[in-house]
């Protein structure tokens, strides 16, 4: 601001000495040289408030860039528990699978075994029917002998 105050002085006086300005032409040039200081201030002014601005926003990007780079570490932890509990629920599933076949093996021996127990109590049936057949038959054999014994 000061330097084109002091050109334009500058400019007025070399006029007024060496071209004999007239008043109005000192007038317009006083005029206009207010003008251009008036714009520059102006400018100043408008530079002064985009420079403000300027570190406000510079400001706010580097409290986003914060708060996305936290955002950016917890989702990584929260992706990591996820990974971690995928891994343990993985081994509880493979160990629930074995517990399973364990399971079904020995139902199937329990059912092998039943089946032996049905196929035996059969065969102790049947030898208990004959037993009870063979046990009837003696009693009608004593029952006969009594009778012809008359005791």
């Amino acid at each position: 601001m000061p330097k084109a105050r002091i050109f334009l002085c500058a400019v007025s006086l070399a006029l007024s000495a060496f071209a004999c300005a007239s008043q109005d032409d000192m007038k317009a040039t006083r005029q206009r040289t207010y003008a251009v200081e008036q714009q520059q201030a102006a400018f100043a002014e408008r530079l002064t408030k985009l420079e403000e601005d300027s570190a406000n926003l510079a400001t706010r990007l580097a409290a986003l860039e914060k708060r996305v780079a936290a955002t950016d570490e917890a989702r990584a932890q929260d992706i990591q528990g996820v990974r971690d509990q995928l891994a343990r629920f993985g081994v509880d599933l493979d160990s629930m699978h074995s517990d399973f076949r364990g399971v079904v093996g020995q139902m199937e021996e329990n059912n092998h075994a039943l089946e032996q127990a049905a196929a035996e109590a059969g065969k102790r049936a049947e030898t208990l029917g004959r037993l009870d057949e063979a046990v009837s038959r003696m009693d009608m054999r004593i029952s006969r002998l009594e009778d012809f014994v008359d005791v």
